[in-house]
């Protein structure tokens, strides 16, 4: 080829390199993809073409692939720390840990303030059960990026395994004061202030959960349970309503709405809540001692019998709660 032919190849490579890249930035990937493809046939030395091939591949599931890109550019720039980084990246993505932190690491040394990075390394040692470096790397993560939310929200995690539930909820605060819409913090922040029982700080947590990803039924389903221990059973029915609008394949949010109607004293809704909720789930022992009541309420002895028997042989304690109600009801089934 030429000289000329060959500045002519350059030139297009770099327009089609150009291309790819703000295609990518605007998520159109296949676009991108082909356009990357398309530089490197005119400059196959493009190495930066190679980097991004890799990351759509990654992103795509092809991890394969996309080593096999990052190998090829290797091969023309053993020390690009952007293609290990993608190399490293790929590997992660094939659950290949010990591999993938060696090459975050020679990035790392050519770029040692790229929080990035240092966090993807505290990832995979988490992923390794390797806690201690798992924390000592998202500290440094932080220390490099005080708002990198998803930092603080591993960390959180880590010291709710610990226990450390106070320090676990200061972290979580820190990553939804960082980025207000990670909806993930703001539901694990919902689950332990449930866990330590301050209900009103839970519902506000998964009020702004909901609000982020109202198209997920558990989160409505957690505001409604903790709506419920707050006896606000108009709000907990909203709630439960919500989640099964979403997936009434759920025993538990049939049986917290049948129980919550049964407070309101909607024995006949309750009465088709907690079924639906046994449907699903035949042994759902909850769902049985609430429908016990339910049948003693309406004078069906026999039915309410039927229910105690069967939590009887399940060996559930729910049986002897029924036994020693005041009333009525404990006498009949002492019989």
């Amino acid at each position: 080829m030429s000289d000329e032919a060959q500045k002519s190849s350059k030139i297009l490579a770099v327009e089609y390199f150009q291309s790819g890249v703000e295609k990518f930035l605007r998520g159109h990937r296949e676009e991108a993809r082909s356009d990357f493809v398309t530089a490197l046939h005119f400059d196959a030395a493009l190495i930066l073409a190679y980097c991004y091939l890799s990351t759509i591949y990654t992103e795509s599931g092809d991890s394969t692939t996309a080593i096999q890109l990052c190998q090829q550019g290797l091969q023309r720039e053993e020390n690009n720390g952007y293609l290990h980084y993608c190399l490293g990246a790929a590997y992660d993505h094939q659950d290949m840990k010990i591999e993938a932190i060696e090459e975050y690491g020679i990035f790392h040394k050519q770029n040692p303030h790229d929080a990035e990075c240092i966090f993807s390394i505290a990832c995979a040692y988490d992923a390794l059960g390797e806690q201690d470096k798992a924390v000592r790397y998202y500290h440094h993560t932080l220390k490099l990026d005080r708002n990198h939310y998803k930092a603080c929200f591993n960390l959180a995690l880590l010291e709710e395994e610990r226990l450390a539930i106070g320090a676990a909820i200061e972290l979580l605060k820190k990553a939804v004061t960082a980025n207000r819409k990670y909806w993930k913090a703001w539901v694990k922040l919902g689950l332990l202030y449930s866990q330590l029982g301050q209900a009103q700080d839970a519902i506000y947590a998964y009020t702004r959960a909901v609000e982020i990803r109202p198209d997920l039924g558990d989160i409505h389903y957690n505001l409604g349970v903790s709506f419920r221990s707050l006896r606000r059973t108009q709000d907990a029915i909203k709630a439960f309503r919500e989640a099964l609008s979403i997936n009434d394949d759920d025993a538990d949010s049939w049986y917290h709405m049948a129980a919550t109607l049964f407070e309101e004293k909607e024995y006949s809704e309750a009465l088709t809540s907690v079924q639906r909720a046994l449907n699903i789930d035949l042994k759902h022992e909850k769902a049985h001692y609430l429908l016990g009541l339910l049948y003693f309420v309406e004078g069906q002895h026999d039915k309410a019998r039927k229910e105690a028997d069967f939590l009887k042989d399940q060996g559930s304690p729910l049986y002897r709660k029924l036994e020693s109600l005041n009333g009525g009801l404990g006498r009949f089934l002492s019989l």
